[in-house]
């Protein structure tokens, strides 16, 4: 998007005291675009600042209620978080360590999602997406491991779908540097991709082969004329 855009939240209420060990926050609300945001928790008074946050993010989705809760617990500094999703098709839970003010802020996370709908986060295709990540530091990178995800709802791109049935990859991402290997994908329609990707100083290195794939299944404005 444009610079200075930013994420609107509207009919924000916000309780907000302290003593003098923490600060308590009761009762924050907002509407976001994907749904009424509640947070409520304390935030410790002195260092290292010890957080106990709850929130809840609820809405709807595609005709559907939804309902997902969070947790924030340990300092400002280093923060576990936790996600879980329960109803209107969104399922699962992801865990992740944090470290907001370190360069690479995620330090750990394990997640298993199913029916992730980019489309209800950001400007991106319609998808119901089963996820799992289970990515944590190793040897010369920040996070390292697996990563799976599979679409139930695939189709072409002119449709407002994604037309990827699943994709799989081991991720190592180090600071400005990211690197896929083992990737493989398989389209809708047939045909799939295997190879590497390895972004780094801003350069996209990308040694893939794709086999068997059909223009015609990805967006059909890329079907040859007569």
């Amino acid at each position: 998007g444009e610079a200075g855009e930013g994420i609107e939240l509207r009919e924000v209420s916000l309780r907000l005291s302290a003593d003098h060990a923490a600060w308590i926050l009761g009762g924050a609300e907002a509407s976001t675009p994907i749904g009424r945001a509640k947070l409520a928790g304390t935030v410790g008074a002195k260092a290292p600042f010890a957080l106990d946050l709850k929130g809840e993010l609820a809405g709807t989705r595609s005709g559907s209620a939804y309902r997902a809760t969070a947790a924030a617990t340990g300092t400002l500094a280093r923060i576990d978080a936790s996600l879980e999703a329960r109803e209107g098709g969104l399922s699962g839970e992801a865990k992740a360590a944090l470290e907001p003010f370190a360069a690479m802020p995620l330090r750990r996370l394990s997640a298993k999602l199913d029916g992730v709908d980019l489309s209800a986060f950001a400007a991106a295709p319609r998808t119901r997406l089963s996820v799992e990540a289970e990515l944590a530091p190793r040897e010369g990178a920040v996070l390292s491991g697996p990563v799976r995800v599979a679409n139930a709802d695939p189709g072409t791109l002119d449709k407002g779908r994604l037309p990827v049935i699943s994709a799989s990859a081991q991720l190592a991402i180090a600071q400005g540097h990211v690197e896929a290997t083992k990737l493989a994908a398989a389209f809708a329609g047939g045909g799939s991709a295997a190879g590497e990707l390895r972004w780094s100083g801003g350069r996209l290195d990308a040694k893939v082969a794709v086999r068997e794939a059909d223009l015609a299944n990805i967006t059909a404005y890329l079907i040859a004329e007569p």
